[in-house]
């Protein structure tokens, strides 16, 4: 009695020559293609995302202290115009109104994200802009008193905008989904 064995993989009775190993790992784990859709779904969610924030920073931050830059340019073309400091600028520029209008609208933005889906994260950021909200507020009332001091009304309303900037800009960078919340 004879054995005979079966034909090697190319069916000519030739042996086939076998594959690296890499070849031979591509070949038993092939791509997941739902994977690599997700991939693909992950990374346009991310652009989306950059392009919400780039929109909410020209849109919400430039047009919003706009209107100072336009005056300092404007001052500079007047005969005897004289330019006035950073912080004399920034009084002038009623960035406690920005900041008021920022952090309004990352309050009303994180309110509407948290009743459809809770997040901590969310939530602690939505604070900080209540929070500097009042503080813009407050000061605003006084800021433009008659025994007002140009640079420290300057330098506070400076501070509170950035506040308002780090604070409304996380609150927007969260809730157009730039980071998992």
């Amino acid at each position: 009695m004879t054995t005979t064995s079966a034909p090697a993989a190319g069916g000519d009775g030739t042996a086939s020559p076998s594959p690296s190993t890499s070849e031979s790992a591509a070949a038993v784990t092939p791509a997941d293609p739902q994977t690599e859709q997700e991939e693909a779904a992950r990374r346009e969610a991310k652009k989306y995302a950059i392009l919400q924030f780039v929109m909410w920073l020209v849109f919400a931050v430039i047009f919003a202290v706009l209107p100072t830059g336009i005056q300092y340019l404007n001052g500079r073309q007047t005969v005897g115009y004289e330019a006035p400091g950073f912080l004399e600028m920034a009084s002038k520029a009623q960035l406690y109104l920005v900041a008021m209008g920022l952090t309004a609208q990352a309050l009303g933005q994180a309110i509407g994200h948290l009743l459809k889906s809770a997040s901590f994260r969310l939530a602690m950021i939505t604070v900080a802009n209540a929070l500097v909200l009042a503080v813009a507020a407050l000061l605003a009332s006084t800021a433009d008193g008659p025994d007002k001091i140009a640079s420290v009304v300057g330098q506070q309303s400076l501070m509170v905008f950035v506040a308002a900037l780090l604070s409304a800009g996380s609150s927007t960078w969260i809730c157009v989904g730039g980071t998992r919340s």
